[in-house]
């Protein structure tokens, strides 16, 4: 593959590229606006870069997420969400039977 170039006269020339291999893949509207902020940041000029930069990395970042400890809070989560509409029914009813005794 090749494309043109600026020589030191100003001159374009043909040379062949060193990267010919072009990966592709689709994002969200709004995973599109956190890239461009984060390319920004790092003040890298354009995509390829960030792109190299972050996924050649001599000791990449890597996550591990336990995802039992996550289940538990969920469960803790619906638990407590149960016991506010509980309350809120609670309310409501002694709303009404207020309403009633008067």
């Amino acid at each position: 593959m090749c494309l043109r170039q600026k020589n030191t006269q100003g001159e374009f020339i043909v040379v062949e590229r060193y990267r010919t291999v072009l990966k592709k893949f689709y994002i969200t509207k709004s995973q599109n606006q956190t890239l461009n902020y984060l390319i920004s940041y790092t003040g890298l000029r354009n995509f390829s870069n960030y792109a190299r930069k972050m996924l050649f990395k001599k000791f990449p970042i890597v996550l591990v997420f336990d995802e039992t400890s996550f289940e538990d809070f969920i469960f803790s989560l619906r638990r407590i969400k149960n016991n506010i509409n509980q309350l809120a029914r609670m309310q409501r009813n002694l709303r009404i039977f207020k309403h009633y005794e008067l």
